[in-house]
């Protein structure tokens, strides 16, 4: 988030930028203020590190610690970019890059390699060791299995997905970005707490998520630069 310079003096000239942001936050009909195509990196590592800290409170959080840290180990050093594209008659896209996702997807591949023995593991309530005497009983391998579950990971298949995003209606008004997602009714506790300024879009909250919530503000602010 772009911060308010430290040689700003003046209380006046404070109380006048805010009353202006105030009046520029309502989009009205004809406003091309949101128009256009914003884009950030999205940082899955963190995100997964949010997320295993949010296990600590679930019924079993042992487990669910062990199994949400294995499959973190899959987002290391992935980051994706994401596109927010808002259209004139107040609908909007969300979706990621497909060259970025594509690329992605290869480094998870790669994570899935190392990762894949903890994640079985956790899944399966057991020690990798455990796990490996199964599976030589039943006449397999870790690593046969692991070729298996690799081979069925298609970063061409998850580009397409992803890049294909969600659609829906948007309304902004005095800072909060209320997105709603085709075939749903707005839901207005839910919503995006941003600031609008030159040139850049900065979510600073995150409103009415129970679910993402958390984990989407151990990334937070988030800057989208149109």
């Amino acid at each position: 988030m772009k911060k308010i310079a430290a040689l700003i003096l003046a209380l006046s000239t404070i109380l006048c930028l805010a009353a202006c942001a105030n009046i520029k936050n309502v989009v009205k009909p004809g406003d091309n203020s949101l128009v256009g195509v914003w884009s950030t990196s999205i940082d899955f590592d963190k995100l997964m590190t949010a997320a295993v800290k949010s296990a600590e409170s679930s019924e079993d959080a042992e487990g669910m610690q062990e199994l949400v840290g294995a499959f973190s180990k899959m987002f290391s050093e992935v980051t994706m970019k994401t596109m927010l594209e808002f259209k004139e008659g107040g609908t909007y896209r969300l979706y990621m890059d497909e060259d970025s996702v594509k690329e992605s997807s290869e480094k998870m591949a790669e994570n899935l390699s190392e990762s894949l023995p903890a994640i079985l593991s956790a899944l399966f309530g057991t020690t990798e060791e455990e796990l490996t005497a199964y599976l030589e009983e039943a006449g397999m391998s870790m690593e046969s299995m692991m070729d298996s579950f690799i081979s069925e990971f298609k970063p061409e298949e998850l580009a397409k997905e992803f890049s294909e995003g969600m659609n829906g209606t948007y309304r902004y008004e005095n800072g909060r970005l209320y997105l709603t997602p085709e075939g749903e009714k707005e839901d207005a506790s839910s919503y995006w707490e941003i600031e609008l300024k030159s040139g850049k879009l900065t979510v600073t909250g995150v409103v009415g998520d129970e679910e993402m919530g958390e984990e989407i503000s151990s990334i937070l602010p988030i800057v989208f630069t149109k």
